[in-house]
């Protein structure tokens, strides 16, 4: 087995991840497009979006291992181990 409990949709996550990543380093382009990037928000507005994407990218982290623990493809130690890894 290889996870599938949550029928993959913790994916998707991976992609806000990525879109996320792309506003934040487009933010001060001077060329739009259909993703809305050189919006040229404020710095704090951008460290809203930074947080936002660690929280994403943590929230899949620990979604991806729960999922492998409740298809059985862990057991419980591997994952609190792995959640240790996730962490960090």
């Amino acid at each position: 087995m290889s996870g599938g409990y949550f029928g993959y949709s913790e994916i998707s996550l991976l992609g806000i991840q990525e879109q996320l990543q792309q506003v934040i380093e487009h933010n001060n382009s001077t060329e739009k497009n259909e993703w809305g990037l050189g919006r040229n928000y404020p710095p704090e507005i951008i460290k809203v979006f930074q947080e936002a994407q660690q929280l994403v990218e943590k929230t899949y982290l620990y979604l991806h291992e729960i999922d492998y623990l409740l298809s059985d493809d862990t057991g419980p130690e591997t994952f609190l181990e792995n959640l240790k890894k996730a962490a960090n």
